[in-house]
């Protein structure tokens, strides 16, 4: 049996194949099998579904049939477009967010491939792919996956604009463009912003290409691209769309709290430290690293540096806060992490890679991690579940097996065979891919179920019963996509006098309708409004009300 690692033996045609391979184990392995998870994946699949709805509106995005000016409409029309083709499902919602990621792959791939060699462009491809927060956000119909794979579409031109051919602004301005469509100005201003900051502080001070025609016609090509639906939409909303787009959910999440997304200053660092697990132990030794050759950097980790601390900054400083903004800064880390192995890949048959031990040390770390996570998943977190939900909690021996034997993967890449860095690599990657997949087959479906027991079938109810559904105290946007029909948003009600006022002021949208109540709510609304009670869930009931009041301007 050969001991040569099978990243060396494989050949380069089939680079792209392979990438794909584990893109699909990853990121699109079983996202048919569990239901949509509240509170947002619902939201974008539901108003990409009444783009369609009987010849929707596609300028003007719409969700629980109100509009909706969170975000431009290219995640929409994707998601729509792939209803068109597969049908309305949850796999056809989460297909977009597979695809980006795979798209970012294939952009580190070729972009470390053109600067280093093919073996770089496969370990960032690869250490991209297996972060964990790159692991759950690929396989999430949310917007942040497909908004960073256009603006690492338009960063990555922009490096290889100065880079090799003025002719890449092209490319930059189209990428802009889409993420305009996507996001917002965020898609322009961080890229262009890290060219700046990239010109300044490198040695090749290229600004002659700010006057090139080759910028310009990119910039055209960009506002070609979204200036048609800004225009469109505001012209079709003149009174609305400008203050709730632009200086609500863009502006002020950046001066301001929206929807009580807060946090501290040092709010990234965790999120990025749990976010590129497994691969985080390896930052203090890619600082030291830079420190060490700052004065001989290759110009591709400066421009990645400069990539990721503007990102970090920028979110950093923004007053509304979610751990899914930094995103788009897993992309440069991703490459100065692969070029951390370099030395390691280079050295000669026979001969120690300069940081070896470190590589074998974060081996048995991450065996230790690990193996923790077994004993706790299997050990202490069936404490943790609601009693009401323990019937749902269930081990499976195989999943055991699957956690531990990518355990296992981590022992065998510290007694990796003749020194070779790439064998540790592989084997480590190999182990964190099989704890993806069990995730895929067997804990994402029942977290799923868990989370959607009573909501999905109270909607499949209202739905086949063909009555009208609201909800009491409670938000859950994937009743709307269930049941394909609006769902009325129920403020809470306290006494009678109000109960009273409300109903003079809002008038019975519907004779009879479902309402979903927490069950530990049920006693005390139907003390103010008599219900009748059709099935008691695990968290929530399902009772039948008549006449009730209802809360037109919530259902947004």
């Amino acid at each position: 049996m050969s001991n040569t690692p099978f990243l060396e033996t494989m050949k380069a045609k089939h680079d792209v194949l392979f990438l794909l391979l584990v893109a699909g184990l990853i990121f699109v392995l079983n996202i048919w099998a569990y239901p949509l998870f509240d509170v947002d994946e619902p939201r974008y699949a539901e108003t990409a579904r009444e783009m369609i709805l009987h010849g929707g509106d596609w300028i003007t995005p719409h969700f629980n049939w109100h509009i909706r000016f969170d975000k431009p409409p290219m995640f929409y029309w994707l998601i729509a477009s792939s209803y068109l083709i597969f049908g309305v499902s949850a796999f056809s919602a989460r297909l977009i967010s597979a695809l980006a990621s795979f798209g970012i792959m294939l952009m580190l791939y070729f972009i470390c491939r053109k600067t280093w060699d093919r073996k770089m462009g496969l370990l960032a491809a690869l250490i991209f792919a297996t972060m964990l927060e790159i692991f759950f956000l690929g396989r999430t119909s949310i917007t942040d996956m497909t908004l960073a794979c256009f603006m690492t579409g338009a960063w990555l031109s922009l490096y290889a604009a100065q880079a090799y051919s003025p002719k890449w602004f092209l490319a930059a301005g189209a990428f802009a463009g889409l993420g305009l469509l996507t996001k917002g100005p965020v898609a322009l201003v961080l890229p262009g912003a890290t060219l700046m900051v990239f010109l300044a502080i490198s040695h090749r001070h290229q600004w002659r290409l700010l006057i090139s025609p080759w910028l310009f016609w990119g910039l055209a090509l960009m506002f070609a691209i979204a200036l048609p639906w800004y225009v469109a939409v505001t012209l079709a909303n003149p009174d609305t769309f400008i203050q709730s787009f632009f200086f609500l959910h863009n502006l002020q999440r950046f001066g301001g709290v929206v929807s009580g997304h807060q946090g501290p200053w040092y709010y990234y660092i965790p999120t990025l430290l749990l976010g590129a697990f497994p691969w985080t132990l390896l930052l203090p030794y890619l600082v030291q690293r830079i420190v060490n050759e700052r004065r001989t950097l290759p110009n591709l980790v400066i421009y990645s540096l400069a990539w990721f601390i503007l990102v970090f900054l920028f979110f950093s400083l923004a007053k509304t806060k979610l751990i899914t903004y930094i995103l788009p800064g897993f992309v440069p880390l991703a490459i100065l992490m692969a070029w951390f192995w370099k030395p390691a890949l280079e050295s000669q048959a026979g001969e120690k890679p300069p940081n070896f031990e470190t590589l074998r040390g974060l081996s048995i770390a991450l065996t230790a991690l690990a193996l923790s996570g077994v004993v706790f998943v299997f050990g202490f977190a069936a404490r943790l579940i609601p009693d009401n939900l323990q019937s749902l909690y269930h081990h499976q021996p195989a999943q055991l097996v699957i956690l531990l034997l990518s355990s296992s993967f981590g022992i065998a890449a510290y007694f990796a065979w003749h020194n070779k860095a790439l064998r540790v690599f592989q084997t480590l990657l190999t182990g964190v891919v099989l704890a993806y997949i069990t995730t895929n087959l067997l804990v994402f479906p029942m977290v799923g179920h868990m989370l959607q027991a009573d909501i999905l079938p109270y909607a499949l109810k209202a739905k086949q019963d063909d009555i009208k559904m609201g909800t009491y105290n409670l938000t859950k946007p994937s009743l709307v996509f269930y049941q394909q029909k609006q769902v009325v948003y129920t403020p809470k009600l306290h006494e009678e006098d109000q109960l009273t006022e409300f109903l003079n002021t809002n008038p019975p949208f519907e004779r009879l309708m479902y309402l979903v109540v927490r069950k530990s709510e049920v006693e005390e609304l139907n003390r103010i409004y008599p219900l009748e009670l059709v099935n008691s869930g695990y968290v929530y009931s399902l009772v039948r009300v008549r006449n009730f009041p209802i809360d037109k301007d919530s259902n947004q």
